[in-house]
């Protein structure tokens, strides 16, 4: 192998080291970024809770983007199952599609 391929191969290892340093740290931006955003409403709801939920495609942008209120059958670490009071269906909702209601 000549020297010309040997150093083009080194400065090709040492960038995708660098590029792979970087990626990592802004993975764990977009991390922190992530939880601040989310984790504080993971403890925030409780059996009982009525929620909304968040529809995943909406077809108009007059129609509602949330669905509900429905009420919180079970809680588990990143999701919830919720009980429509309508059809008295069961569904596993994520936490990040949910919306508290207040009653008035």
């Amino acid at each position: 192998m000549s020297k010309y391929v040997r150093d083009i191969r080194n400065k090709l290892e040492y960038y995708y080291k660098i590029a792979r340093v970087r990626t990592d740290e802004q993975k764990q931006k977009a991390k922190i970024r992530f939880d601040s955003r989310v984790s504080p409403n993971l403890q925030s709801y409780k059996v009982g809770d009525k929620v909304f939920v968040k529809q995943s495609q909406i077809s108009n942008k007059l129609q509602n983007k949330f669905d509900g209120p429905f009420e919180i059958t079970q809680v588990f670490e990143n999701s919830a199952l919720l009980k429509n009071p309508e059809t008295n269906r069961i569904s596993k909702v994520n936490f990040d599609r949910l919306k508290p209601c207040f009653e008035t």
